[in-house]
């Protein structure tokens, strides 16, 4: 009887649940084994990243010596592109599935979005700067040579010579905040898309560049101090940081004089696009 009683539970129990349950279930199945599979993607592609960058570049030298720069270049780019491939891969294969009943939360809505238009303001610093050409003020950051005498005409809308902004610095603008900032940026943009997702795959992709950058910007640092591929100067060295804001929080660095340095004008209108492109995330 009692054999009976459990043959009912585990094999009667699943055709009496009620219509479309089963469906769920398997599909929920199907879901989480589908990110399984892009997780190790995803995964074995920020590791393989990671590792070939380190060894290569640590070994840089020997290995030109070895072969010559064309060969040593066409190695590195080569296993980048395979390592990236397989980030990708999991992310298009496995993470740009509907997600299911799965939902992110307005506070984690707000804190991704928060972090995308932080990334993508810190991006939009590696661009010329644009400028109003009504104006006729140019973006030419506090400083610049040639800035003098340029007020009261129109101007193309983006400044090519903007190189001259940062002429005899080797610390200005958004390194005051971090020495990598282009890296950080991406990160912070990558954090936001993480926090924003609600598929696992997205997330460890996104969440993924901050543990890269820090590993990889930190063995640059190394690699710069031992005179291996570039070097800074001993003032960029006691003065700004790898991680951001340390430098800020010790008294090193000031935010202000760092958003004074920056293009204003590219921070602005990257924080609107990014603003206007993703902000309906909150609704």
């Amino acid at each position: 009887l009692k054999l009976q009683f459990l043959y009912l539970i585990v094999f009667l129990r699943p055709r009496l649940q009620p219509p479309g349950t089963r469906t769920c279930r398997a599909a929920d199945a199907a879901e989480d084994q589908s990110n399984m599979a892009g997780v190790k993607w995803v995964i074995g592609g920020w590791l393989g990243f990671v590792t070939e960058n380190v060894v290569l570049s640590e070994n840089r030298t020997a290995i030109i010596e070895a072969t010559d720069a064309r060969t040593y270049h066409m190695a590195y780019s080569a296993l980048s592109c395979a390592s990236m491939g397989s980030l990708f891969y999991g992310v298009y294969k496995h993470g740009t599935k509907a997600v299911g009943r799965r939902h992110v939360g307005l506070p984690r809505a707000a804190l991704g979005l928060a972090l995308k238009t932080a990334g993508v303001v810190g991006l939009s610093q590696s661009l010329p700067p644009f400028r109003n050409v009504f104006s006729g003020e140019a973006n030419v950051p506090a400083g610049a040579a040639g800035a003098e005498g340029m007020g009261g005409k129109n101007f193309c809308p983006i400044d090519l010579s903007w190189k001259k902004g940062a002429e005899g610095k080797e610390v200005y603008g958004f390194k005051r905040i971090t020495r990598h900032p282009q890296l950080w940026s991406l990160a912070t943009f990558g954090l936001g898309v993480a926090a924003a997702s609600a598929c696992p795959v997205v997330r460890l992709a996104g969440a993924g560049f901050t543990p890269t950058v820090l590993v990889l910007a930190a063995h640059q640092d190394s690699r710069y101090a031992r005179g291996i591929g570039g070097s800074l100067s001993d003032e960029t060295w006691a003065t700004t940081s790898h991680v951001p804001f340390v430098a800020v929080a010790q008294g090193h660095q000031s935010l202000a004089q760092a958003w004074e340095e920056s293009k204003q004008t590219n921070a602005m209108l990257g924080a609107a696009a990014c603003l206007l492109w993703q902000g309906g995330s909150l609704l």
